[in-house]
């Protein structure tokens, strides 16, 4: 992946979560002070990420399911932050759901 105009080797498990910015993402790592910040879709990312680990919840988010601490009423928690899902994706939710049991 490229940021900053380096390559830089990101490894999927320890991705959190994804958030996309029009042409941008900005991918949060575990145990990284900030994200990474690379001039991709977040459209284009879903396509490379392993579909059994990543889960599009939301137009601008992309979670790891072994990052996920819990999930309600709209809100999905990943370390202390909550990401919002969309109604449009409930289908999702519930596929997530199934397989954090």
């Amino acid at each position: 992946m490229y940021a900053d105009y380096n390559l830089i080797k990101v490894n999927h498990e320890d991705i959190m979560y994804v958030e996309g910015l029009k042409d941008y993402v900005k991918i949060y790592l575990a145990n990284a002070p900030k994200p990474i910040i690379s001039r991709v879709t977040i459209k284009s990312l879903e396509s490379q990420l392993p579909a059994d680990d990543f889960f599009r919840v939301h137009k601008s988010y992309i979670v790891n399911l072994d990052h996920v601490h819990s999930i309600r009423k709209g809100r999905i928690k990943i370390a202390e932050v909550e990401i919002p899902f969309s109604d449009g994706y409930k289908e999702v939710i519930t596929r997530m759901t199934g397989k954090m049991e």
